[in-house]
């Protein structure tokens, strides 16, 4: 059986479910094909009576924690279904990610592209209002090129700040405190600097500026066609969405790691 066969958002789940098995210490090459190979057989005769990855297995994360540890993930899904019965509350219920994927489920280059697109549209939009709002000079105040640049490297900046800050689950050991507090001050120095001194060297023929309605029109138009582009991507849906998977990945690392009190003892 091929990946082929499979529906897109099925071959996205193999994609996942197998490079989380290969980076695992507890599948070996024969032991990760038994378990593709089982996947897609579930997954294709899913297909056929409509059901999805999901529906199916839950997450790639999700499943994963399943096979490496099927008696705490059986604990976990026991707890989850006792807390839904007993309570309804409305208020926890907004306070937990609506999602349960994680930053480190996707790489950096597709979380990039989601984060920069998301700053396009916010930043058109709120350029556009203040523009229309303000005076002449003001409407005038931001260049094609500026626009464009302004959100890649606002995108790149946000996206290596959170993935350096944030915790992954699969590694026990964490950066230290003092060095992710400096990297992300070096990121966003570095994104101060690149951004001033590049659009400085961009000639102003090349680099209109825009008003109002110019910025509407970009706002709309990056709006239309990220819409689509999220519909066929494998992130989950949500303005930077992101954030919610690091909160996720902070949440996992928690109870797979809890703080253990360090006792330096009396001696």
């Amino acid at each position: 059986m091929t990946n082929s066969e499979l529906s897109k958002r099925n071959q996205e789940f193999i994609f996942h479910l197998t490079k989380l098995l290969n980076n695992s210490k507890s599948f070996n090459d024969e032991k990760t094909n038994s378990t593709l190979i089982t996947v897609r057989e579930k997954l294709l005769a899913g297909q056929k009576t409509g059901k999805t990855a999901r529906q199916l297995f839950g997450t790639p994360s999700e499943f994963y924690q399943d096979l490496i540890d099927p008696k705490g993930a059986a604990n976990r899904r026991r707890k989850l279904a006792q807390q839904g019965h007993k309570v309804n509350n409305p208020a926890s219920t907004a306070a937990r990610p609506r999602i349960t994927q994680q930053l480190f489920d996707y790489g950096f280059g597709i979380e990039f592209i989601d984060t920069s697109w998301t700053l396009l549209i916010m930043f058109s939009a709120l350029y556009a209002i203040t523009g229309a709002i303000g005076s002449s000079k003001q409407s005038q105040s931001i260049g094609l090129i500026t626009i464009f640049l302004f959100s890649l490297i606002s995108g790149a900046a946000y996206v290596f700040v959170l993935r350096i800050l944030t915790p992954d689950p699969s590694k026990k050991e964490r950066i230290p405190i003092w060095q992710r507090l400096l990297y992300s001050l070096l990121i966003l120095v570095s994104w101060l600097v690149l951004f001033t001194g590049v659009t400085s060297l961009i000639p102003v023929k090349f680099n209109p500026v825009l008003n109002s309605l110019w910025l509407f029109a970009i706002a709309v138009v990056a709006g239309v066609s990220y819409y689509f582009w999220n519909k066929k991507s494998s992130l989950p849906r949500g303005i930077l969405i992101i954030g919610s998977l690091a909160t996720n990945s902070s949440v996992r690392y928690r109870q797979k790691y809890p703080k253990i009190k360090k006792a330096k003892g009396k001696r």
